[in-house]
Parts: structure tokens; C-alpha cells; sequence
């Protein structure tokens, strides 16, 4: 027997993790296009809205934010339509925002991360299922046991563990690498915050005072 031959014979546990490395297949492709959208020069950017915003020219700046299309990009364009709000509002905005572009970025990964441990559990389940078909067949033959096509279908039940664990180890590296560069983007994008907060800071002195403003008029309209 052949080894297509004994995949054959254990379809009915190689044909899910088969669909599951599809899927695996599908979805790290998915998500490195959208990963590779998302990669932004950040010291260039940075220079760049830093010098804008040190203008005062903030419509300049959101515009510019627009045109990056970047989880970076889109964060401060939100955050910097509330600037006249104050510094609170605009940190607000900031950690809202940063909530929405992670929610994206992270789009697919619980289901490859479930699809790195399913793999391995369904190639050990046809393992188990050909394993006692197998003694089932063997104590129907008594008291003259076919031993070779025994022999067979143990190397098939084998296989259906081995290819599991394969397709598990392959989406588990992915998912891992995945992961890191989520991880790097927010860091990033928490980085440019920050760093924009100060700029604005610096430029605009009443910047920070801002908020006070906001809540002494809240109070007088609740009186």
C-alpha cells in the first residue's frame, strides 16, 4: 500500500485537517497583506506631523493622517479632530481608537491560534479511530490474521497524527510571527501618540488647560 493509498484510507480524519490548513493558509495570507498596509516609516512620520502640528496647521495634519491610511495614521487623525477639546479628550479619543485599529489587526487570529491546536487533537482523534478499526478487523480474523494489511493501516493511523501535527506546528509559527508584529504596530502606535501629546504640548501652552475649561463650563450649565 502506498502512501496516497493510506491517506485514502484515513480520509474521514486527513480530509478536516486538509480544510483547516486551508483555512490556515487563508488566513495568514490575510493577514500579511494587511500587515504589509499597516507598516509605516515611523521616524519619517513622526518628523513630518511634528513639524506640521508645531505650524499650528492642523487641518494640514489630518489630511496628511488621510493620506497615510496607516492603524498609526487613522489614531491621530481621530485624536487630533478633538485638540480643541483638550488634552483629556484627545488621550480619550487617542485610547478609543487604538482599541478599534487593534480589534482589526488582530481580525483572524483566535481562529488561527484554535486552528494550531485543533490540527494535532483531529490527526490524534483518526490515530484512535484507525487504531481500533484496525485491532476490530484483525480479531475478526482469527485465527488467521491478516498481519501485512494490519501493518498497513497502523502506518495510515500513523499518518493522520503526523500530518496534524505538521499543519499545527506550521500555523503556530505563523500565528506566533503574526502576533509580534500586531504587538510592534501598537507600540508604535502608542509611541506616536504620546509623542504627538507633548508636541502639542510645547506649541500650544493652553493646550493642557484645555479640559479645566471644558469641565468649568459643564459645572456652570449644570448649576
Amino acid at each position: 500500500m502506498n502512501l496516497t493509498e493510506m491517506l485514502l484510507k484515513n480520509g474521514f480524519m486527513i480530509l478536516p485537517i486538509i480544510i483547516c490548513l486551508a483555512v490556515s493558509i487563508l488566513l495568514i495570507v490575510e493577514k500579511y497583506i494587511v500587515l504589509k498596509k499597516s507598516k509605516v516609516n515611523v521616524a519619517s512620520f513622526t518628523i513630518k506631523i511634528r513639524g506640521i502640528l508645531k505650524r499650528k496647521e492642523y487641518a494640514e495634519a489630518i489630511n496628511y493622517c488621510t493620506e497615510e491610511k496607516s492603524p498609526v495614521a487613522n489614531i491621530l487623525k481621530r485624536g487630533l479632530r478633538k485638540n480643541k477639546f483638550g488634552r483629556k479628550r484627545m488621550i480619550e479619543t487617542f485610547e478609543i481608537a487604538s482599541k478599534l485599529e487593534i480589534m482589526k489587526l488582530e481580525k483572524g487570529l483566535p481562529t488561527l491560534a484554535t486552528l494550531s491546536k485543533l490540527t494535532p487533537l483531529l490527526g490524534f482523534l483518526g490515530t484512535i479511530i484507525s487504531l481500533t478499526f484496525a485491532y476490530f478487523k484483525l480479531q475478526d480474523q482469527q485465527p488467521n490474521p491478516d498481519l501485512t494489511n494490519f501493518n498497513n493501516e497502523i502506518y495510515g493511523a500513523l499518518i493522520s497524527s503526523a500530518l496534524g501535527i505538521i499543519v499545527g506546528i506550521f500555523s503556530l509559527i505563523f500565528y506566533n510571527q503574526i502576533v509580534a508584529t500586531v504587538k510592534k504596530i501598537v507600540f508604535e502606535m502608542e509611541m506616536v501618540a504620546t509623542e504627538i501629546i507633548d508636541v502639542l504640548d510645547e506649541s500650544i501652552p493652553s493646550f493642557a488647560d484645555a479640559e479645566d475649561d471644558v469641565n468649568e463650563f459643564d459645572e456652570e450649565e449644570t448649576e
